[in-house]
């Protein structure tokens, strides 16, 4: 798919296209007991909203080979994943829009994470720590993840569960 800008601080690329802002959107917008929705079931979406759009044309939009889609196709895109039809296009409300995508995303995971009751335990007791056990706390968890062969937590991520 394509991903045409560099890759931002916390890891995500640049959204500077349209593909890109797709993509993301695709990335970030699901249900939380699963992972994203497919093509067909965005176009079957929009198809029982009363638009039309195909498969196939949202698959050009994701990947680049179309770049100029028609109003219907970005407002009925837009609409279904819950995101103004500028977001899309990338007027200015991008960053702010992109900005509160990542703290909804942020608070799925967090539901999600909490759903499990060992982690649900060490995040109540996590909660008695001082400060600097705390940092001690994670800077361990850091080091377990390596050890399982886990990539290092992203900045965002980071900055969801502490310092």
């Amino acid at each position: 798919m394509a991903t045409t800008g560099p890759a931002t601080n916390d890891g995500e690329p640049a959204l500077n296209t349209l593909a890109d802002r797709l993509n993301y959107l695709f990335r970030t917008i699901h249900p939380a007991d699963r992972g994203p929705y497919t093509l067909q079931e965005v176009a079957d979406a929009v198809e029982a909203a009363g638009g039309h759009i195909t498969a196939q044309y949202i698959n050009h939009l994701r990947t680049g080979v179309r770049d100029n889609p028609t109003i219907k196709a970005v407002t009925a895109l837009a609409d279904f994943f819950g995101v103004p039809p500028g977001y899309l296009l990338g007027d200015g409300d991008t960053a702010k829009v992109t900005e509160e995508l990542q703290r909804l995303r942020t608070a799925r995971d967090v539901q999600e994470a909490l759903s499990d009751p060992n982690i649900r335990t060490l995040a109540l007791r996590a909660r008695e720590l001082s400060e600097p056990h705390l940092k001690l706390v994670l800077t361990m968890l850091d080091q377990v993840q390596q050890l399982e062969g886990k990539p290092p937590p992203t900045k965002s991520r980071r900055q969801a569960t502490g310092p």
